[in-house]
């Protein structure tokens, strides 16, 4: 099986044996992968189910895109612009949500069967925003992609899927907090640094307060350096853990930082 995505990205299903060898470390590999070029991109082969649905995914002016790394502080930065958005004075109910309810996570969709985990509550919050949102539809055909675009604006989004799988008009319309050096003069690009978010998360705070618009008073963002402390994070991922907080999905998040041909 070969074929072309809507990127334009070329894609070959890896032969049987391939896939036997890399499932041993790869487990997100396990119903088969693709290999996409340019770039020697390993997928999993339900990413072909998906793939037109996040390209032709329509793009609002002020949607707010995390799209890193995989393990390279994504939910960190989430909860800073979820709290710069929506909860400078730390009174908003929804901050004890995990962060699965309050961001759609695209890859998630693709990567890992949703309603097989074992954190997967088909009576949880997750699934009842699910069915407010998108009377009638299945979760099982996407159960984060459909509930983003159904969010009301400012849409706050997360994901690991290159940007070139995209639709090249998110970056011509939508905010991105991005760690991708050869993007960064596209003035709809943060580009921040782990390390420096770590030694002063306040004047990174007030960075991404500045470029996404919200001005947040001096008081506001010492609430959001407090509450996204890694402290704080830790304790409150103990009393809600979020579903891509689970051990399948954080192992394969941890395999999608690799390249499976090296050995």
């Amino acid at each position: 099986m070969a074929g072309i995505l809507p990127s334009g990205h070329t894609y070959k299903e890896i032969s049987e044996e391939e896939t036997e060898r890399l499932t041993k470390k790869f487990s997100y590999l396990s119903d088969g992968g693709i290999n996409i070029q340019p770039g020697n991109s390993i997928y999993a082969k339900s990413y072909l189910k998906f793939a037109e649905l996040i390209y032709n995914f329509e793009v609002r002016e002020d949607d707010i895109f995390i799209n890193t790394v995989a393990k390279s502080g994504t939910n960190w930065i989430a909860e800073i612009v979820w709290n710069l958005v929506h909860n400078p004075d730390m009174d908003n109910p929804e901050a004890s949500l995990s962060l699965d309810y309050r961001y759609p996570f695209f890859d998630v969709d693709f990567i890992f069967d949703v309603s097989s985990s074992p954190k997967f509550d088909p009576e949880g919050e997750l699934v009842k925003r699910f069915k407010r949102l998108c009377p009638g539809r299945d979760y099982n055909e996407g159960l984060h992609i459909q509930l983003a675009e159904a969010l009301p604006d400012p849409r706050l989004l997360k994901g690991h899927t290159p940007l070139s799988f995209w639709n090249p008009n998110v970056l011509e319309k939508a905010k991105h907090v991005r760690l991708a050096w050869e993007k960064r003069n596209n003035p709809n690009l943060l580009f921040l640094f782990y390390e420096d978010l770590k030694e002063n998360p306040k004047s990174q705070i007030k960075k991404v307060d500045q470029f996404i618009g919200t001005n947040r008073s001096d008081k506001q963002i010492d609430n959001i350096v407090h509450c996204t402390s890694f402290d704080y994070m830790k304790k409150k991922s103990k009393e809600n853990s979020p579903l891509s907080f689970d051990g399948a999905l954080c192992e394969t998040e941890t395999q999608l930082m690799l390249n499976p041909y090296l050995e």
